[in-house]
């Protein structure tokens, strides 16, 4: 829907939360290590450059963060793309805070930094409107293989995150649902990954005498 909401954690839980949808598919991400400002939910809408940023590779071993800061002017936003340790973007103690992500962005500024690199900067607005409350979407946990059909298309996101967690071996993913005419859940190996996919009515042709 053209953008993804970002908000902070349940209570109880840690980090931040990120959901995307296009009304076939939809995926949840929780960053432990993330932080939101407590009681904020935005919905954002990242440019070609700044997603490109984001999926750059290279200096594995940093952690890339997504970092939305106030800009100068009210209701304007800055987003950085930087690649830190977690030592550097994190409180030991707090986790990540607004304090320490600013003391990240001051070393990646530092053209001498050696552990903290600032990539990539682009002014964002976040959108006016209401995202859908993904809650309602997700489907009941459970093991039931799903019974129905789906376009093939839309499982190509969840294989790509599978994959990451799997670091480049065999991408693996299981579906499972209620029946033929829910949504369906799309499980990978992720602890911090929910996908929803919905099914399509299917009626097969094929005979075999």
């Amino acid at each position: 829907l053209n953008g993804f909401v970002a908000e902070p954690a349940p209570a109880g839980h840690a980090g931040a939360t990120v959901c995307a949808t296009d009304g076939h598919r939809l995926g949840i991400m929780r960053d432990e290590l993330g932080y939101c400002r407590p009681g904020t939910r935005n919905i954002w809408r990242l440019d070609a450059a700044t997603l490109k940023a984001l999926k750059a590779t290279g200096r594995e071993s940093l952690t890339r963060w997504l970092v939305i800061m106030d800009g100068a002017t009210p209701g304007h936003y800055v987003a950085h793309v930087v690649f830190a340790s977690n030592a550097d973007a994190t409180n030991k103690k707090t986790g990540v805070t607004e304090r320490a992500i600013d003391g990240a962005l001051h070393l990646a500024r530092k053209p001498d930094a050696t552990k903290t690199y600032n990539l990539h900067m682009a002014l964002v607005r976040p959108i006016d409107g209401t995202f859908p409350d993904y809650h309602r979407v997700i489907p009941p946990m459970t093991d039931n293989p799903f019974p129905g059909a789906l376009n093939h298309q839309l499982l190509k996101p969840f294989l790509a995150v599978a994959a990451k967690e799997r670091q480049g071996s065999i991408s693996v993913i299981q579906l499972c649902g209620a029946d033929a005419e829910s949504p369906v859940h799309v499980k990978t190996d992720r602890s911090d990954f929910v996908g929803v996919v919905m099914p399509i009515r299917f009626c097969s042709k094929t005979t075999l005498d």
